[in-house]
C-alpha cells in the first residue's frame, strides 16, 4: 500500500501563508461590520419610536440621528436631483430642497423619491408647498464617499448631484449669503413635501455582513484543506523480493564487468 508522507511544497506553503490570514481577517472584519450595522439599526428603531424634537437643539452633535421638527419654507426654485437612486426597481432621483428656517437657518431637505423620464435631459416634475409649513424627519450626517470626486456645478436649476455635498452646495447656491447647515433632513413620508420618503438607516442589513463572513471562513478553510491535500503524499513500499532481485541483478553486473 506505502507510507503517507507529509511532503509540502515550498510555493504552495508561501501562497497559503499569504492568503490564508487575509481570508481570516476579511471574515472577521465583515463580523465586525454585522455588528455595528445592528446597532446603528437598533439606534434608529430607538429614534423613529421618539417624538420629534426642535432641530436646533441637536445641532451641537458630531453625528445626530433623531427625529426633528422645523419651521419655514422651501425655495421652490432651485433645489438639486440626487442621481441614481432606486426605489421598487425603478431608477430616480431623490429631490433635495433647500429650506429656510423661522430661526434664520438653512437645511438641506431630502424630500425623497422621484421617477427619471426615460430621457435623461427632461428633469421630474417636482411640486413643492410655497407657504410655511412644519416638516419633521431625520436629521442626520450626509454620507461622503471616497470615489466621487469634485461635483461640477450647472448654470440651470434643477442641479444634479452625486452625492450630498453641503459645502459644495453652498458655493454654487445663487443667493447671496446663504449657507447650508451642515447636515441632511430626510422627510418623513406624511410630512409636507414628501415624495416617495422611505428611508433605511443601513445599505446593508447585518446578515449580509454575516453571509460574507462565512464565505470568507468557508474560502479560507478550502485553502487549508487543498494544502494539506496536496502536502500528504503515498510512497509506495519496496517489497523484500524485490530489494533481493535488484541486489542479486547488481552482483551478477559486477561479476561480468570483472
Amino acid at each position: 500500500m506505502g507510507q503517507l508522507r507529509f511532503v509540502c511544497s515550498a510555493r504552495l506553503t508561501t501562497v497559503c501563508a499569504l492568503v490564508f490570514p487575509l481570508l481570516i481577517v476579511l471574515g472577521y472584519w465583515q463580523l465586525q461590520r454585522a455588528d455595528e450595522k445592528a446597532s446603528l439599526e437598533a439606534q434608529w428603531q430607538i429614534a423613529q419610536a421618539q417624538p420629534a424634537v426642535d432641530y436646533r437643539e441637536i445641532l451641537d452633535q458630531t453625528n445626530p440621528l433623531r427625529r426633528v421638527f422645523a419651521q419655514g419654507h422651501f425655495d421652490t426654485q432651485r433645489y438639486w436631483l440626487l442621481e441614481n437612486k432606486v426605489y421598487q426597481g425603478a431608477l430616480g432621483y431623490q429631490v433635495i430642497v433647500p429650506f429656510k428656517t423661522s430661526a434664520g437657518d438653512w437645511l438641506a431637505v431630502n424630500a425623497g423619491w422621484v421617477p427619471a423620464n426615460a430621457y435623461r435631459n427632461i428633469n421630474p416634475e417636482v411640486v413643492l408647498p410655497t407657504a410655511q409649513v412644519r416638516v419633521t424627519g431625520n436629521l442626520r450626517k450626509p454620507s461622503d464617499s471616497a470615489f466621487i470626486g469634485e461635483q461640477q456645478a450647472s448654470d440651470t436649476w434643477p442641479q444634479r448631484l452625486l452625492e450630498i455635498d453641503t459645502e459644495f452646495m453652498s458655493r454654487v447656491y445663487a443667493v447671496s449669503g446663504v449657507t447650508l447647515l451642515p447636515f441632511e433632513l430626510q422627510l418623513d413620508r406624511n410630512s409636507p413635501g414628501a415624495f416617495s420618503a422611505v428611508w433605511q438607516p443601513i445599505n446593508m442589513p447585518p446578515a449580509r455582513h454575516r453571509a460574507y463572513a462565512v464565505q470568507w471562513f468557508a474560502m479560507a478553510t478550502a485553502l487549508l484543506v487543498l494544502w494539506l491535500i496536496s502536502s500528504v503524499r503515498r510512497v509506495p513500499e519496496q517489497s523484500p523480493n524485490s530489494e533481493q532481485s535488484l541486489n542479486s541483478g547488481e552482483a551478477y553486473d559486477q561479476r561480468h564487468r570483472d
